[in-house]
């Protein structure tokens, strides 16, 4: 059994220095240039335009073009052609993806930290509370100042009713689940979570099950 073990990570370790002797030869991309993967996060696997990507972004057409050409270059976005359009999608066998996207993720909470200090305020009070990988979903990660209810999972066993104390000056019903695992999620709430999500800790975690859904068990059941 311990050889086994020892020869998949074996195995594991040369396929990455194989995906990684292959890399582009290309410039790091800044740290601006990963929002360019921002408008692919809820949706992962599909193909977006650029007028798409730039509108998503609130960018113009000519930086958005250069964002996703030095993303092309580094491998973590394939291109097509329909028409006379160009289509982009994230390359989920790059080496790079994982930490591509996990940036990705943080930028996006970033920005809607910086544009409601409402949000700002109840992701302190998750952080403050709860230690265990978490993210707000719903309504709520789009507009919390519109949201009746701030729904909110977390991986583990919180303490919910701390937290729900700590929010209760927003006015706001704090719906929590709490699961033990991703594996414990319906496929139906799943799909809400990849659509509407603000990742609050565990980042890494959560892209790869929302990106690689057979990553993480598959015993679903909450959120049926």
């Amino acid at each position: 059994m311990r050889t086994k073990k020892h020869n998949n990570h074996k195995q594991f370790n040369n396929n990455m220095v194989n995906k990684l002797t292959t890399l582009p030869k290309a410039p790091v991309a800044g740290a601006t240039t990963y929002a360019a993967l921002i408008p692919f996060l809820p949706c992962p696997g599909e193909w977006l335009h650029l007028a798409d990507i730039s509108r998503a972004l609130g960018q113009p057409h000519p930086t958005v073009r250069l964002w996703l050409a030095r993303l092309e270059m580094q491998g973590l976005l394939q291109k097509t052609h329909k028409g006379r359009m160009s289509l982009f999608h994230v390359n989920l066998q790059s080496p790079l993806v994982l930490d591509a996207l996990a940036i990705a993720e943080k930028l996006a909470l970033i920005r809607k930290l910086r544009e409601s200090p409402l949000l700002a305020a109840v992701v302190d009070a998750i952080h403050a509370h709860v230690q265990e990988d978490s993210l707000i979903f719903g309504s709520a990660a789009e507009d919390i100042k519109k949201a009746g209810d701030i729904d909110m999972l977390i991986l583990g066993s919180a303490k919910q009713s701390a937290l729900q104390d700590a929010l209760a000056w927003t006015k706001k019903r704090a719906h929590i689940i709490a699961v033990s695992g991703t594996g414990k999620i319906s496929p139906g709430l799943r799909a809400e979570l990849i659509r509407t999500h603000l990742l609050i800790q565990g980042t890494e975690r959560f892209v790869r099950w929302m990106h690689w859904p057979a990553s993480d068990g598959a015993n679903n059941s909450v959120g049926e």
